[in-house]
């Protein structure tokens, strides 16, 4: 028995349809018309089939129905009777949600049939079938003719709710397939503009993004801010997804082609974008944006105008440098600085991270912004150990100011004075004579 039940809600779980009658016939009829609800929606939940199979033996098939047919019947006794579809179709849904709603799909498919409900009342539940990967209560929907073009929460299709499916290959070979068959938009965006090829690709859905594509789904449609989907992979940090475009997709020609804007209305580089990332404080999120950034570098910087590209959409006429070294990003400004974009954008960039070290309140602030500057400065001056010093700094141990002089060195915690200390590197005199 679940929290919750009844004796009647209990029965009608059970499939018990003869225990069920009994308790119905000793309940007052206004006190019955109150629980038919929750009663559908209990039989429609059930339990699970094996339970299902030893408690009525050959007849388990057959006991749903039943229990399903007493409560129509007993729907039908009162006057001004509520539609019994109106009543099974939210519990069609409740019991879907159920603790074995997934595995039960011959009990709604079986409630389905005896109720004849009318195809295009049932969209939700079709959405509900995609969203729990319900494979059996997807085809019995659609058999019974129910439509694929209506839209649910966001402007959604059941196209686009593919990509949420945890299994990629049964999103791909099970439900997207009879969906595009039926007639299904292949392109149709959703309220933010976002195509189900693109939603395939930011839920990292490969297959799913595969068939799409094969279908012939735009690769490089945009939503409605103007992003395509690369440049959604870098706003969302999508590490997985940025290389599949890249190197993987069928499409990936087209994208290092056609994409280094990935913002043609704004005119926003990949590059000029993926600089704006702020490595988050956790060690793997960092690595993400690391990893986005550099895979962005090596894919879209290899000509000096693409490292120099200048536009108004995050500063006034700015590269990917001065967008870094305006916002402290020590990792991408050593980076650009060691491809050589300081050359032409490096005073510029030294007034953009002074004019921004002027108004930072923060001290890591303060720090990375003076770090960006004296790596743009010096870059050049061999003598300094530039290049060293931004190498520790970009360090994963080191990029959060730990009291590291070297990336290499390893770090002990002082209890006493409650900071890191660098360990050190043999027994002194005074460790060797203290008792």
């Amino acid at each position: 028995m679940q929290d919750g039940d009844d004796a009647l809600s209990f029965a009608a779980r059970l499939h018990s349809a003869t225990h069920l009658r009994l308790l119905l016939e000793n309940v007052r009829p206004a006190q019955v018309r109150g629980h038919l609800k929750r009663l559908i929606e209990a039989a429609a939940g059930g339990e699970s089939r094996f339970k299902r199979i030893v408690r009525h033996g050959e007849q388990w098939k057959t006991a749903a129905d039943e229990t399903l047919s007493l409560l129509r019947r007993w729907n039908s006794l009162f006057p001004e009777a509520e539609d019994f579809s109106a009543l099974l179709l939210p519990a069609l849904l409740g019991g879907l949600k159920s603790p074995f709603g997934r595995i039960n799909s011959d009990v709604q498919v079986g409630f389905i049939k005896a109720a004849d409900l009318e195809p295009s009342a049932m969209s939700h539940l079709l959405r509900e079938s995609v969203m729990s990967f319900n494979t059996d209560l997807f085809t019995e929907l659609l058999d019974h003719g129910v439509p694929v073009s209506t839209t649910h929460q966001g402007g959604k299709s059941v196209l686009h709710l593919c990509a949420k499916i945890p299994d990629h290959n049964l999103a791909a070979t099970e439900f997207a397939p009879r969906l595009l068959a039926l007639g299904i938009t292949l392109d149709q965006r959703d309220e933010e503009g976002i195509t189900p090829w693109m939603d395939a690709i930011l839920e990292r859905k490969w297959d799913l993004a595969d068939l799409l594509l094969e279908k012939g789904a735009d690769p490089l449609a945009t939503n409605k801010d103007g992003f395509n989907v690369l440049g959604l992979c870098i706003l969302t940090i999508n590490l997985g997804a940025v290389k599949y475009l890249l190197k993987y997709c069928k499409a990936k020609t087209r994208f290092l082609e056609e994409s280094f804007l990935v913002n043609a209305e704004k005119k926003i580089s990949a590059l000029q974008l993926a600089v704006t990332l702020s490595p988050p404080r956790a060690h793997g999120m960092k690595m993400e944006v690391m990893g986005t950034f550099l895979t962005i570098l090596a894919n879209f910087a290899k000509e000096e105008w693409q490292l120099n590209f200048r536009s108004d959409a995050f500063l006034p006429k700015a590269t990917a440098l001065e967008i870094a070294a305006a916002q402290g990003h020590v990792h991408p400004v050593k980076n650009l600085v060691k491809n050589g974009a300081h050359v032409q954008a490096g005073r510029k960039a030294v007034e953009y991270a002074q004019a921004s070290l002027a108004v930072a309140t923060e001290r890591m602030q303060k720090k990375s912004l003076e770090r960006c500057i004296l790596i743009i400065e010096n870059w050049d001056d061999k003598e300094k150990q530039t290049r060293k010093l931004a190498d520790d700094w970009t360090n994963m141990r080191t990029i959060d100011d730990s009291h590291v002089n070297s990336s290499w060195e390893i770090v002990v915690f002082d209890y006493n004075s409650r900071k890191s200390m660098v360990k050190k590197k043999g027994p002194v005199m005074s460790d060797l004579t203290s008792d």
